[in-house]
């Protein structure tokens, strides 16, 4: 049995986007990089197209959004979370409906990380991942596409770094119960690249916490399972792992150093 599906992007064009539908200036791009708090302008290529080239972070994928002229309240999505390029695009919608969906430019090997999911978007499961296989450092350039009233979503890798790339490496923080979970940052190890180091007293328990990338909640590297001691396998980053934290287990005033 044949399913009608949406069309995604039709090259005839078939008319023209709604007024509301269309920025009045640019596009801009926001995204896991900049903590979900910087939209940065898309360049226009004079043919209705706007590009952003972004540089893969250490983690080797990134979660982004579109908003026409930079206004949080007209946010284009894909209905759902971590969808991939070239699916149908949904809005403008305020920040509300469009919370928790987005594209992600992740590859097989980062897409462990990324965890898919319905964004509300009346139950769509998202699509097998691209096969992009990004690598920290890659750079990539999103692309909105806009022919008539249809309107995609693509992205590839760079093959000309001349349009300025947003750096992506990550800064982190604790999280923790002792302190309100208010973030404190945790300072890379100099002699060892890639780790992070921060010293903990406590002051309550039992003693609890997750750690954050670019002091963003959608953004959380938590246990595999809740209540974790020492050891556990952390999961994310990302927004799913309400109710999962590391514990710590001693007496008030005890030091430890979290790693």
């Amino acid at each position: 049995r044949l399913e009608p599906r949406e069309i995604v992007f039709w090259p005839g064009g078939g008319g023209e986007l709604e007024y509301e539908a269309r920025p009045n200036r640019s596009y801009a791009v926001v995204g896991s990089w900049s903590s979900w708090s910087r939209p940065e302008a898309m360049k226009a290529d004079g043919k209705g197209g706007f590009s952003f080239n972004v540089v893969m972070g250490e983690l080797g994928f990134e979660k982004f959004q579109i908003l026409l002229d930079s206004d949080p309240e007209r946010v284009l999505h894909p209905g759902f979370a971590g969808a991939t390029k070239d699916m149908p695009v949904r809005g403008p919608s305020s920040a509300a409906e469009a919370h928790g969906n987005y594209w992600v430019i992740a590859g097989a090997a980062s897409s462990q990380l990324v965890a898919l999911e319905d964004g509300g978007g009346g139950g769509e499961a998202a699509p097998p991942r691209a096969a992009d296989d990004p690598k920290p450092g890659d750079v990539f350039q999103i692309q909105v596409l806009t022919n008539g009233r249809y309107r995609t979503v693509t992205w590839s890798r760079a093959t000309s770094t001349s349009t300025p790339a947003t750096s992506s490496t990550g800064r982190y923080y604790l999280a923790a119960n002792w302190n309100h979970w208010e973030l404190q940052e945790v300072q890379e190890v100099a002699d060892a690249p890639g780790t992070y180091r921060a010293e903990a007293r406590l002051t309550r328990l039992p003693g609890k916490f997750v750690f954050l990338r670019n002091s963003d909640w959608r953004q959380v590297i938590y246990p595999a399972r809740p209540l974790a001691d020492s050891g556990c396998a952390g999961s994310g980053p990302d927004e799913y792992g309400r109710g999962a934290e590391w514990m710590l287990r001693g007496e008030l005033g005890d030091v430890f150093e979290l790693e």
